[in-house]
């Protein structure tokens, strides 16, 4: 600390704050601890005013007048020394210092800023011991040492933290109301734009409606043209389901891919194909299909030789990739998605089709597809949306099997929660006691995903229920009145035994891991249960139909179906050889005639099973529709082009001309061949949904080399063989592929060679790859068991008969 003044000046000993302050023990700084000095010296030039503790002020005011000027020093007096006298009673400060140069300084800042007033910590900084007094005033609870204003300085305080805390309460709650207001002002604002975009989308989509309704009419009254006529056919197999199907769906673009055989409708005359695809169309598939499509030469003439121009091949289809493919790829969206907000893609179809006959052939309709349709002004081969999704489920086609007065498996409709479900699982169990397993299965769902299995014989009351039913004897057992005592046991046993149901098969359980998921998405779009037949040995058919805009019903293919696991098609043979033909086209007919009723149009896909029952007697079950081709269509127009023959359901023949077969005696040393026809059948093994991964290992070239090693391939000149379609140009581990032979037990030993050739050179010990192989070559065995047994029993009836 500094000497002040010519003697030695003793500073005033600092006094204590009062018991129970905050300051009571807060040590001093040792600068601060001045003596008290016994009088006090101020000259000019030196110190100007010293303030002692508890504010008493020491000048000499006649040095100061005269150093400052009356007029300032009135100014200090009156603005400045007062501030540091209350600064120095309120926290005790022992000694405050102003020179006279820092006095000077500190009023002539405070004249310059007039008129504001100079504050308190600019003050302070004009000080001799400015850091001394700020390390005291900094202590906490210093500011209460002094003896005058101790209490109003803390009723102040107190007063100011509780206002503080009302006020930032107040803050808080405004700001939480401000915050919700402005929430609730950007929702009703985002809502008010939703309503208005759903307004104008409704409107859109009526207006697109009415132009759909508007082309087909005027379509139906043009369709004999149509068909002579040249035209451009547009194929969009899009996979058009709801959004939470399409998202259970791991392989989307893959299974809108199946369907590439719908290239062959560019062999017909006056036809041209445009393909929309939904994966990207490399050099290797483009000649692959070049080549293909140029067979039919070589399938007419029966020599392999005769191919046609690749030129000419190509100018006959094209193929359209939306660019938009890999721009969503979290979206799941189908191909008529992608297209619809591609612009260079739908501006090169204009151009492709403008100034002539166009038509959509889709796959399964959607609003997309009719927005497509209605910006590029061309109809649909197919029914409106609405119709797609009310009949393609599974309550819908029971609907029309019933109109049609068709035999459906015992089962309920249109379920939508739980306690509905209960309930109608407890009545059928109840009324067909003999059943051992219930199918529960998802409305809207397809390829053998949403089944779960409900096992009755888990039932602890079941075998009191077919006692009950054994004694009062089926007749008397429809009534309802013998029913209801163990309705009402079954239904209190149903919902424990409905918790251990399992899935269908490794889609659904993979779709839907639990029962609980499964039970969410039965709630959202519904569903139905549905009978399995009392025994294992049952198949499954798939007949795929059109019905023309001139209401007739036109058969396209029919085949039995192949399962590599439950539900789940691996492929068919063809024709179907389950049913009479008869019967079979009858059915179908009575189906076709309720879908016209329906006014529903183009490609109808119907699933049926058949078994034999206790009394031998056969049963055909109409299980399945949906609006839209399957793969069987395609893969069937596939096998007719590559080999001519006709895969029909009333006819399983072919015609092939050869020379040379039948010699007619000219002379006695000349003879003459002549051109006969020979009619032999033909049956074919078809699927799009042979998986393996080590292909994506093995080139295209390299595989047709090891196919052509092997003998895998087609004779046009027998019309026997094998043909693939490859489809997957991205992961490249699945393929299509049509064997035909001569008989049904050499198709299907042909196709099961062909798989185990290929998964043998494709394939090490240590890298098998995930592949269906397996599994289809078990059903394999089992289906040739199961026709060699066949066969074993009609030879059998025939020598009987003899």
């Amino acid at each position: 600390m500094r000497q002040y003044g010519e003697k030695n000046i003793k500073a005033l000993e600092t006094p204590m704050p009062p018991p129970g302050t905050p300051a009571a023990k807060i040590r001093e700084s040792s600068s601060m601890r001045l003596k008290k000095y016994s009088d006090i010296s101020l000259k000019k030039g030196t110190i100007a005013v010293v303030i002692e503790v508890g504010g008493k002020m020491n000048y000499n005011e006649q040095l100061c007048v005269e150093d400052f000027g009356e007029a300032l020093w009135k100014t200090i007096k009156r603005d400045i020394l007062p501030k540091l006298v209350e600064i120095s009673e309120d926290y005790a400060i022992p000694l405050i210092v102003f020179t006279y140069v820092g006095l000077r300084r500190c009023a002539e800042t405070h004249e310059i800023s007039y008129p504001i007033k100079l504050p308190l910590h600019k003050i302070l900084t004009y000080l001799d011991n400015y850091n001394d007094i700020i390390r005291l005033m900094k202590k906490p609870g210093r500011q209460f040492s002094g003896e005058k204003r101790r209490t109003h300085l803390a009723a102040l305080v107190i007063t100011a933290a509780f206002k503080l805390r009302r006020d930032r309460e107040f803050y808080l709650t405004h700001r939480r109301r401000q915050q919700s207001a402005g929430i609730v002002a950007i929702s009703w604002v985002m809502f008010v734009r939703m309503r208005r975009c759903k307004r104008k989308l409704v409107e859109v989509r009526k207006e697109q409606l009415k132009s759909y309704h508007k082309r087909l009419r005027k379509m139906r009254l043009e369709w004999p043209i149509w068909v002579e006529q040249p035209k451009i056919i547009i194929h969009l197999p899009s996979l058009g389901f709801r959004r939470q199907i399409r998202f259970t769906i791991e392989d989307l673009e893959r299974r809108q891919m199946s369907q590439m055989a719908r290239l062959i409708d560019s062999t017909k005359p006056n036809t041209q194909v445009i393909f929309i695809s939904a994966m990207p169309f490399t050099d290797d598939l483009q000649r692959y299909y070049n080549r293909l499509l140029g067979m039919t030469p070589a399938v007419h003439s029966s020599n392999p030789a005769e191919l046609k121009d690749p030129e000419k091949v190509t100018r006959k289809f094209t193929i359209i990739v939306p660019e938009t493919m890999n721009q969503f790829p979290t979206h799941c969206l189908n191909v008529a998605q992608h297209l619809k907000y591609s612009a260079e893609a739908m501006s090169r179809l204009k151009s492709l089709i403008k100034g002539q006959r166009a038509i959509i052939y889709p796959g399964y309709v959607c609003a997309d597809t009719l927005s497509v349709a209605d910006e590029l002004d061309v109809p649909i081969y197919g029914s409106e949306p609405d119709l797609v999704q009310l009949y393609s489920g599974k309550s819908g086609s029971r609907r029309i099997f019933k109109s049609a007065k068709v035999e459906t498996p015992p089962g309920d409709t249109d379920i939508y929660n739980y306690q509905q479900l209960v309930e109608c699982l407890a009545e059928q169990v109840t009324a067909h006691p003999i059943i051992d397993e219930w199918l529960i299965k998802l409305d809207s769902q397809f390829d053998g995903r949403g089944t779960y299995i409900f096992n009755a014989r888990k039932l602890p009351g079941i075998g009191q229920l077919r006692s009950e039913c054994k004694r009062y004897g089926e007749s008397r057992w429809r009534q309802k009145s013998f029913q209801q005592t163990m309705f009402n046991k079954i239904l209190e046993q149903v919902p424990s035994t409905l918790k251990l149901s399992t899935a269908g098969n490794k889609k659904t359980k993979k779709a839907y891991p639990t029962l609980d998921k499964f039970m969410s998405e039965l709630g959202s779009q519904g569903g139905a249960i549905q009978a399995a037949p009392a025994t294992k040995e049952m198949t499954n058919l798939t007949v795929d139909i059109e019905i023309t805009p001139e209401n007739k019903i036109k058969f396209v293919s029919t085949g039995d179906q192949f399962h590599s696991d439950r539900f789940d098609v691996w492929g068919w043979s063809l024709p179907q050889a389950s049913v009479e033909a008869i019967d079979l086209a009858d059915t179908v007919g009575r189906i076709g005639q309720a879908c016209i009723d329906r006014e529903i149009v183009g490609p109808v896909k119907i699933t049926f099973l058949t078994f034999f029952d206790s009394n031998q007697r056969q049963r055909l079950w109409a299980t399945g529709l949906k609006l839209m081709a399957s793969d069987l269509a395609s893969m069937t127009q596939l096998a007719k082009f590559s080999t001519g023959a006709d895969f029909d359901a009333m006819k399983v023949t072919r015609e092939i001309q050869l020379e040379g077969v039948n010699n007619t005696v000219v002379t006695k040393k000349e003879t003459r061949n002549e051109e006969v026809v020979k009619i032999e059948p033909r049956h074919a093994v078809v699927s799009t949904q042979l998986i393996h991964t080590n292909l994506a290992v093995l080139h295209y070239t390299v595989f047709f080399q090891t196919c052509r090693v092997h003998a895998i391939g087609i004779d046009v000149k027998n019309k026997v063989g094998t043909v693939f379609t490859l489809m997957d140009t991205v992961k490249r581990e699945n393929m299509g592929m049509v064997t035909v032979e001569k008989t049904l037990s050499d198709a299907i030993q042909n196709a099961a060679r062909n798989l185990y050739v290929l998964h043998n050179e494709i394939s090490a010990p240590n890298m098998q790859g995930r592949t269906n192989f397996h599994d289809v070559l078990k059903n394999v065995d089992k289906v040739l068991e199961i026709i060699n047994m066949n066969e074993e029993e009609l030879k059998v009836e025939e020598k009987i008969r003899r």
